[in-house]
């Protein structure tokens, strides 16, 4: 997870910009896939209990694994 601030934009087509969105992707999904609203989801889906109040700290710590070189 070391510099992982510096690869952004992320996912295979860089659509998320940054941690925050990609976070916030596996929040709205996982929170779908347990309620029955996703057809055929990945089952480790269900087991992501993000809440939206985890987003900002867990942002800011992956952050501070960045190495300081730039």
């Amino acid at each position: 997870l070391r510099d992982l601030g510096h690869t952004a934009p992320y996912f295979h087509d860089g659509h998320a910009r940054g941690i925050g969105q990609v976070l916030s992707l596996y929040i709205a999904t996982s929170r779908g896939a347990r309620q029955g609203l996703i057809v055929n989801p990945d089952p480790r889906l269900k087991n992501i209990n993000l809440l939206e109040a985890d987003k900002e700290p867990l942002v800011k710590f992956l952050m501070s694994l960045n190495e300081d070189y730039e």
